[in-house]
């Protein structure tokens, strides 16, 4: 009877655990978009009779390859708001705004409560090309997740905070055409702006494509404090202005990156690229000495300025500085494994291995014109208003709100652009991890049959010298223990082996400055993998 028993109470179990699980599952609205105001009308209007949301937690699914016109505010007051595109193939769904008849457009979302965006593509110009100032503003505390998405055309910010404690995270996404090249006062990605002890919690951003930025990635208001700001692994093209002003932030940490053009201007206006309060000795130091609470992190990123830029600078512009402030000595002993040389300290976060520099070819990525950057920087010289009509705006021609404006948008449509660069190059090795710098999107990874783990790259016991290669060749400790040898390109392309070795040497004289993998097979058939460094 017991054995009976058993079996029924895990039939009944199996039978029930469907049912279960479907009640867990979240509500979902598949917002068709046939109609004008689809999205604003279906989200706002989502409540019962007596005004309350029918789920607060309803996930509302867009349709791929459409245009969602909006114009009104989409507003969630007292609830998380979650948009998505469906899954499956196609190009991402378009959020544009449209004006009113006789009247102004209005940006897609004003915000009271926590928001997730996955998937979209959002655009703050309306479809007769006037340009809204904010795509998100967000009016109380909250917290905002950007994922997989393409925010593109705002004439101010993308995220503005006008209320203390809320934070955003955006990751896996492009951001584009932010402000406009003639009015550099504006321009920012994230705009801090609220009052109260602590305007924001957290703003990060990690592993995002970002160009064409007419000031910079992060205003956070003077005198204000954020708890936490990361910037890492992003590959930022165009800034006209400083990278970011991130005053008494208590913790910040820019990693990984790849800055390409990251102050247009020079020092014109900006002379920092970095703007930190936060380490000026008046917040840095506390009764007790060195305040264990900040913490600074800016190291393993590569910087790069295209001649059309330097060409411009001639003898009249210069580079800005990294920061200012006279804390260098002070960091080594707040943040000392980030340095292994007091006495270079002030010069420690702009040298090898934390900082880099040289030249990066993209496969196809927006150059700033040469008129651009004559406006900008003449703008600087002569400091008028910012907002002085010099400089011609940024080419739109390639984004999607300006094809659906000119009536040219094709459905599927394809991101224009590729940020790839050699694989090979000094760039594609010089993160923290040894991989690439920059957005990791667009670097191809090293083939897995040729490298089992990163671990394995770290072997304690170097196989050849010298490593970096600073000779046209490398010598093998055991050349007479060596079964086969492989060196390959991070693409997977071998480019030396075993044949090549003379007096337990390979000559590498041929190939380009970069990294490659050597894979190594000893006479106990053991594989070791080692990275070579050549520059």
């Amino acid at each position: 009877m017991k054995s009976i028993y058993k079996i029924g109470l895990a039939v009944t179990f199996i039978a029930v655990l469907p049912l279960y699980l479907k009640a867990q599952a979240p509500r979902t609205v598949i917002i068709e978009p046939d109609t004008l105001a689809a999205l604003n009308n279906t989200i706002n209007g989502d409540t019962l009779e007596n005004g309350e949301r029918v789920d607060p937690n309803t996930v509302y699914i867009l349709r791929r390859n459409s245009v969602y016109k909006t114009n009104a505010f989409i507003l969630n007051p007292g609830f998380k708001l979650v948009v998505r595109a469906e899954e499956g193939p196609g190009s991402m769904p378009i959020i544009q705004p449209t004006p009113i008849r006789g009247g102004d457009a209005f940006r897609a979302f004003t915000l009271s409560s926590d928001f997730e965006l996955d998937g979209v593509y959002v655009t703050n110009i309306d479809d007769t090309g006037g340009s809204l100032n904010r795509i998100f503003r967000v009016n109380t505390a909250a917290t905002i997740r950007l994922k997989n998405c393409w925010l593109d055309g705002t004439s101010q910010s993308v995220v503005r905070f006008d209320s203390p404690g809320s934070s955003v995270f955006i990751e896996n996404s492009i951001i584009s055409h932010v402000g406009e090249t003639f009015d550099t006062g504006n321009g920012r990605v994230i705009d801090v702006r609220g009052g109260g002890a602590i305007a924001a919690d957290s703003i990060v951003f990690r592993n995002n494509t970002i160009f064409n930025i007419a000031r910079r990635l992060v205003r956070h208001n003077n005198n204000l404090s954020s708890n936490y700001i990361e910037i890492s692994n992003n590959t930022l093209v165009n800034s006209i202005s400083a990278i970011g002003s991130f005053e008494q932030t208590r913790e910040i940490k820019v990693v990984n990156n790849l800055f390409v053009n990251p102050n247009m201007e020079g020092d014109t206006r900006s002379a920092n690229l970095f703007s930190i309060d936060a380490f000026d000795s008046e917040n840095l130091y506390t009764e007790a000495g060195i305040d264990p609470t900040r913490r600074l992190e800016i190291h393993h990123n590569w910087f790069y300025f295209d001649p059309v830029i330097t060409d411009v600078w001639a003898d009249t512009v210069d580079m800005p500085d990294f920061y200012d402030g006279d804390i260098f000595e002070d960091l080594v002993d707040l943040n000392g494994d980030l340095f292994n040389d007091t006495t270079a300290a002030e010069n420690a976060l702009m040298s090898e291995p934390y900082t880099f520099t040289g030249p990066i070819k993209f496969r196809n990525a927006p150059r700033p014109s040469e008129a651009i950057v004559i406006g900008v920087v003449n703008d600087g010289l002569t400091a008028p208003s910012r907002d002085d009509g010099v400089s011609p705006n940024w080419n739109y021609a390639t984004s999607p709100f300006f094809q659906v404006i000119q009536g040219t948008l094709s459905l599927p449509w394809e991101f224009p652009y590729d940020f790839t660069y050699d694989a090979s190059s000094l760039a594609a090795s010089s993160a923290l991890n040894g991989g690439p710098v920059g957005d990791p999107r667009w670097v191809p990874q090293v083939l897995n049959d040729v490298i089992v783990s990163l671990d394995d790259l770290m072997a304690k016991t170097s196989l050849f010298y010298p490593n970096p290669v600073t000779h046209n060749y490398i010598a093998f400790k055991n050349a007479s223990d060596i079964k086969s040898l492989q060196i390959y390109a991070l693409n997977g392309l071998e480019v030396k082996n075993k044949e090549d070795m003379i007096s337990g040497r390979i000559d590498l004289s041929g190939l380009p400055d970069g990294m490659f993998i050597l894979k190594v097979t000893n006479s106990r058939n053991q594989i070791l993998n080692q990275k070579i460094i050549k520059k």
